[in-house]
């Protein structure tokens, strides 16, 4: 059965919207240093600053009134909790498979 039946399609929209630019921007934390982000090395104040400005204003779309414009309905507390924790499991598995790559594929000679 397919989720936007399940949940509706301006929900399923808004909730893929919401968590593909969460996970996406916030990927790049990961991505950037074999390091662990923010414990081992500490992104720039620019590039912090931009992904919270990027993904604050994604998802400041759901709430204002030109959401209709993209299909997009306003979420509650149990969907904005589901994103934020399928994007810190999304994130926890980025860094473990960083980390896999790094000790399996990558040699430094």
């Amino acid at each position: 059965m397919s989720l936007s039946l399940l949940f509706g399609k301006p929900l399923f929209l808004t909730e893929f919207f919401s968590s593909i630019i969460a996970t996406q921007t916030f990927v790049v934390y990961i991505i950037r240093t074999r390091r662990i982000p923010f414990l081992q090395s500490r992104p720039s104040k620019a590039l912090l600053a931009t992904t919270i400005a990027a993904v604050g204003i994604a998802w400041a779309i759901v709430y204002i009134p030109i959401n209709r414009m993209f299909g997009f309905v306003s979420l509650g507390f149990l969907p904005i909790i589901s994103i934020i924790a399928i994007t810190i499991v999304y994130l926890v598995v980025i860094e473990i498979t960083k980390h896999w790559f790094y000790r399996k594929v990558v040699t430094d000679d």
